[in-house]
């Protein structure tokens, strides 16, 4: 089976401009829930000023972010940040 040059994510000299113009717009997909996840750990951890912060800068990052709504990530990682609970439940043992 033949490569596809396209799908080759290393860019090497014999690539157009064009194909490597097209895989430098690359965007990630990101989920509402993976970003309240990571505002709740890092204001867990370091508190709301830097959780907030880390918030702030991931929207720098070339994602593609499913929302809910803003509203309701910023909710559900307060509640989860000052409230011991978790999204699932491991099974208990003995």
């Amino acid at each position: 089976m033949e490569e596809d040059p396209e799908m080759n994510l290393v860019p090497n000299r014999s690539q157009t401009f064009s194909t490597r113009h097209k895989m430098e717009n690359i965007k990630a997909l990101v989920c509402f829930i993976s970003l309240m996840e990571m505002l709740y750990k890092v204001w867990k951890d370091e508190g709301e000023q830097d959780g907030r912060l880390a918030y702030e800068q991931v929207h720098s990052l070339p994602l593609s972010i499913i929302h809910e709504s803003a509203p309701l990530l910023e909710k559900a990682a307060a509640i989860k940040a000052t409230h011991l609970l978790t999204v699932f439940r491991w099974p208990m043992h003995g």
